[in-house]
């Protein structure tokens, strides 16, 4: 008669979670730490790293997160990557924030470069597929049983997968527009002035001339 083995399941792990608000507790899978964490309007963090790699995910209110040449305004559905030991500091809005942190254990990391780099560089998404996968892990986090743990693990590979398909948010011009038409167009300006490449700049009629000296 064949006989079953029980394969053991990893327990739930619940600890205070960094930088998070009361009542908060992490959750340990494979490779994997997700706490959910509250931080209070008004508040801030200085400056910081992470030794590994996180994920955060914005459920509820707003802030902004600074960091050496650069800033990102997150709201409600927002999907951040943060290498490991990249320095930035957090300001907290007019409402308390709610939201996921996912730190991605070193050995978990390495296993996932072959196929992505996702985890190497700064990255921001919002909303669509990656937000609903956070949703989901609230969602899972509240049931805290060993089925939720299985979810859980799947749900996050599934987050750092979807996040390393979709492009990343277009940053902010640095430059207005009509200013970046306004060089490339005087690389090619013609011999005959400034006047006609303004007129071209405007969409206005040009008349062909000799230039005013």
């Amino acid at each position: 008669m064949a006989s079953t083995h029980a394969v053991p399941m990893p327990a739930f792990h619940a600890r205070p979670g960094p930088r998070a608000g009361r009542g908060s507790a992490s959750v340990r899978v494979p490779g994997f730490t997700l706490t959910p964490g509250r931080h209070l309007l008004g508040s801030a963090l200085g400056w910081h790293d992470h030794e590994s790699p996180t994920i955060c995910c914005v459920l509820q209110g707003g802030f902004t997160e600074s960091w050496r040449g650069g800033s990102l305004i997150c709201s409600p559905g927002t999907i951040k990557v943060t290498p490991a030991g990249d320095r930035h500091c957090d300001n907290f809005g007019k409402t308390d924030v709610r939201g996921l942190l996912v730190e991605v254990a070193s050995e978990r990391a390495e296993a996932i470069r072959p196929y992505s780099a996702v985890l190497d560089r700064r990255r921001s998404l919002q909303g669509g597929p990656a937000a609903t996968i956070a949703r989901r892990l609230q969602e899972e986090l509240r049931r805290s049983d060993d089925t939720a743990l299985l979810a859980i693990e799947g749900l996050l590979l599934e987050l750092v997968a979807t996040v390393s398909r979709i492009e990343p948010d277009t940053p902010p011009r640095r430059t207005s527009l009509w200013l970046e038409t306004a060089r490339g167009m005087a690389k090619l300006a013609s011999p005959y002035g400034i006047g006609v490449l303004w007129g071209r700049i405007r969409g206005l009629p040009t008349i062909s001339g000799p230039s005013i000296p």
